[in-house]
């Protein structure tokens, strides 16, 4: 776990009272004394630890015209923390939160304490004092929250802490999914939640495999989309999740999408229609109706199967395969023009094993620039897209 103190540090204190950059904002007594006391301290506190002395003198002297200020007997739990005072720091700490139950500092350094010392719960009790109230001070708890996470006991009172409603859940998960190195954090807690009966919602599971797939770890946020399907959903995943599109898409990775695009009408029927895409004779350029997917290293082979309405375009409109972070095509074939009923179109691909961990399968146009001459109109039914390991 990350310290919270730096004590060897120029700002020693500042950095160690987060939500401040001096102490001028500690004392609440209107009194020009106290405020000159103040504004001293946050001099001092700005040098070396060698002035500890000096800050503890001045702050104690803050105590004698502001004695309700919580803060001030935080900064003085500090201080003795600072000076391997542990007792004693605890004391000044209980006398701040008796004060003010949620005072930034004490939550934060008594949470760091108990997690060091391996006693989730109250460590944790601390973070949601301090987050529901300070939801701004999310970044300075995070070592306790991954503290916990690193252990059995701590995830299942990180669970415990979080419950249905907690006000700082989603931010949480949120931030550590925002991260490449603590992604799998995020996946992590997801997954525990789950487990322990406090299921995540939608919107965090989603976060949680959006930040893997942008940390590129594809397997993982493959697997936590598999965990996350609901018992109707399940017989539907397979190398293309719902390759009939018999149900309306959720915004989530590993399903379907359209980019929005002016002139373009995606919809879903379902049944064994299919997805009906409508051209609107206008303009289209980089429309791409697509899903996210986790193929193995291997040679696939890949179908759709699309009727037309007098679907007419310039460029074409393409079954696609390729690479998901760096759009290396792997494999395009035009589908048919005009009017026609459940046409087949096939294509081999190879997935390489290096450069390719995550894949997209699309339907593309092959317009790159508006122009009013080179218009899409008519409509595109796509029944199915299916992708199979081809014969070696």
């Amino acid at each position: 776990m990350a310290a919270i103190l730096s004590a060897n540090s120029a700002g020693w204190l500042v950095s160690a009272y987060p939500g401040a950059t001096a102490l001028h904002g500690l004392a609440i007594d209107p009194g020009a004394r106290t405020r000159v006391a103040v504004q001293q301290i946050g001099e001092v506190v700005a040098k070396t630890r060698e002035d500890a002395g000096e800050a503890e003198k001045l702050v104690r002297d803050g105590v004698a015209f502001a004695p309700a200020d919580a803060r001030l007997y935080s900064v003085l739990g500090t201080l003795a923390q600072l000076d391997a005072r542990e007792e004693e720091a605890a004391r000044l700490y209980a006398t701040a939160l008796a004060l003010s139950p949620a005072e930034q500092n004490a939550n934060l350094q008594l949470a760091a304490s108990e997690a060091k010392a391996q006693r989730f719960g109250p460590a944790l009790g601390h973070v949601d004092v301090l987050l529901t109230r300070w939801p701004s001070q999310l970044a300075n708890a995070q070592p306790v929250v991954l503290a916990a996470l690193a252990d059995a006991e701590g995830t299942r009172a990180l669970v415990a802490a979080l419950g249905r409603n907690r006000p700082w859940r989603f931010p949480l998960i949120s931030r550590l999914a925002g991260a490449r190195d603590t992604a799998p954090a995020a996946a992590q807690l997801v997954s525990a939640m789950a487990a322990h009966g406090a299921p995540p919602t939608f919107e965090e599971q989603r976060s949680a495999m959006n930040g893997l797939l942008w940390a590129q770890r594809t397997v993982e946020a493959y697997q936590l989309f598999l965990a996350s399907l609901t018992d109707e959903e399940r017989p539907l995943a397979g190398f293309v999740f719902d390759g009939a599109f018999t149900r309306r898409p959720r915004a989530r990775p590993f399903d379907w999408r359209a980019n929005p695009s002016p002139g373009v009408e995606v919809s879903f029927p379902g049944g064994d229609v299919g997805a009906t895409i409508r051209f609107g004779d206008a303009p289209v350029t980089f429309f791409d109706f697509q899903q996210t997917l986790a193929l193995a290293p291997g040679r696939y082979k890949v179908s759709v199967e699309t009727s037309g309405e007098r679907l007419a375009a310039p460029r074409n409109i393409n079954l696609v395969l390729r690479c998901g972070v760096s759009l290396r095509l792997l494999t395009m074939a035009p589908l048919p023009l005009g009017d026609y009923r459940r046409a087949a179109t096939e294509r081999e691909a190879v997935v390489p094993a290096e450069g390719c961990d995550s894949q997209e399968v699309a339907i593309a146009s092959g317009l790159t620039a508006p122009s009013w001459a080179l218009r899409l109109s008519g409509t595109l039914i796509v029944h199915s897209i299916a992708i199979e390991l081809a014969d070696r």
